[in-house]
């Protein structure tokens, strides 16, 4: 997914950067199998066993720390570990095939596909091992942005933690390959419909290769003692065509889904309702008094909605947002005087009313939260604002019920 937020978390992040990993591990790969000829298929095999678990290895402390300091060198240093496993990854097959006794003899080896399915399981279910790491927060925010929901975001999450730990269990190899390349097709599907850059791609580009890797050397283990069975390369092909094509349909389908249909007629968007000045008073869950100043104005040309909130003394938040409306998700975004930053979706109205559901995008615990309006009649409405509690549920912050001050459409 695209790199957004926090500065530390830009990276080299390119297509053709991965290629070049692997072509520069292939290259490295012929020249350590020249050198060495007598190097015997099945301990070059456990070379790269412990290799491969020294690099995962350095990879997953280097992540611990990093989820526990909020500053340092950290994602770049995980992200140099796992460069150092594609580049030796491409070692490997640049090595089978420089082989002139055994060519590709070492692919066969069970330690090569163990490490794979340990590498590669690890890589899926580590992101979400921690619900504050910069990989949880970066989805979080490219599934709201890109228009899908929070259940579906936990089903993906879900998906990915599950299919990662069924590669560790040799049976369940096959299953978890064809559920994670249906995810990582959907995740480039997504990219393209979004109008992201091909290479926003490369981790699906990565992981992909791996799987195509493992569901090969699977089959070849279970094929090598049937002669007359044709190439694992071909059911490997037909296999991903298949996952694409799925990946597509489904995303398609998810994109055409249309909005619930409101219980009562709203014009247009809605959005001229909230056109104009409000004044707004309520008070916290704790029932300490809140009295606020909000303004609405039509932007972008009437597709767009700004909202500036600023409360009276002596409270202190002043916020600006920008609503848009789309089909079939509207989005939002919001900034505030703390230096918040958040993203919202909604599917629009529901009778009167409207809610709008999100996270902030720079917070270190993000949540799920909340902001609900519901019309009362032309001249109020109410606000109210939640957040998710890690139980699951949700918790009051507050409510404030705002009056029209200027005529609809009008500021003063």
């Amino acid at each position: 997914m695209a790199r957004i937020g926090r500065p530390e978390l830009i990276m080299v992040y390119r297509v053709d950067y991965l290629f070049a990993l692997l072509l520069a591990g292939g290259v490295l790969g012929v020249l350590l199998a020249r050198r060495a000829p007598g190097l015997t298929p099945a301990r070059a095999a456990q070379y790269y066993f412990v290799g491969s678990m020294l690099l995962l290895g350095g990879r997953c402390l280097v992540c611990v720390v990093r989820n526990a300091m909020a500053s340092g060198p950290w994602s770049m240093l995980a992200a140099g570990f796992k460069d150092a496993a594609v580049v030796f990854l491409g070692a490997l097959i640049g090595g089978a095939a420089a082989s002139k006794s055994a060519r590709w003899a070492v692919l066969s080896e069970p330690p090569v596909l163990s490490a794979l399915c340990i590498s590669t399981g690890v890589s899926f279910a580590m992101p979400f091992a921690f619900g504050s790491s910069p990989s949880w927060k970066e989805m979080a925010s490219f599934f709201t942005l890109s228009g899908y929901s929070t259940p579906l975001l936990r089903f993906i999450m879900t998906v990915e933690v599950l299919g990662g730990l069924a590669l560790l269990v040799d049976w369940m190899v096959p299953f978890a390959v064809v559920g994670l390349t249906l995810d990582m097709f959907g995740a480039i599907y997504t990219h393209a419909y979004n109008g992201d850059s091909i290479h926003d791609d490369m981790d699906a580009f990565e992981r992909l290769v791996r799987l195509g890797l493992i569901a090969t050397l699977w089959l070849l283990h279970r094929r090598r003692s049937v002669p007359g069975q044709r190439s694992p390369l071909v059911d490997v092909a037909m296999g991903a065509v298949a996952c694409a094509v799925a990946a597509v349909a489904g995303g398609t389908l998810l994109h055409a889904q249309k909005p619930p249909a409101p219980s009562a007629p709203a014009p247009a968007d809605g959005f001229d309702y909230f056109a104009g000045d409000w004044s707004c008073a309520g008070q916290f869950a704790s029932g300490r008094p809140i009295e606020s100043d909000v303004h609405f104005e039509r932007t972008l040309n009437g597709g767009g909605l700004l909202l500036r909130h600023d409360d009276r003394p002596p409270n202190q938040y002043h916020a600006v947002a920008q609503w848009l409306s789309g089909t079939p998700t509207w989005t939002a975004t919001v900034h505030d005087s703390f230096g918040g930053a958040r993203a919202f979706h909604t599917s629009g109205w529901d009778g009167d009313r409207l809610v709008w559901e999100g996270m902030d995008l720079v917070s270190e615990t993000p949540r799920m939260q909340h902001f609900i309006f519901q019309r009362l009649d032309p001249t109020h409405f109410e606000s109210s604002y939640e957040v998710e509690r890690t139980s699951g549920d949700y918790r009051h912050v507050d409510r404030i019920t705002c009056t029209r001050t200027s005529p609809a459409g009008e500021a003063k």
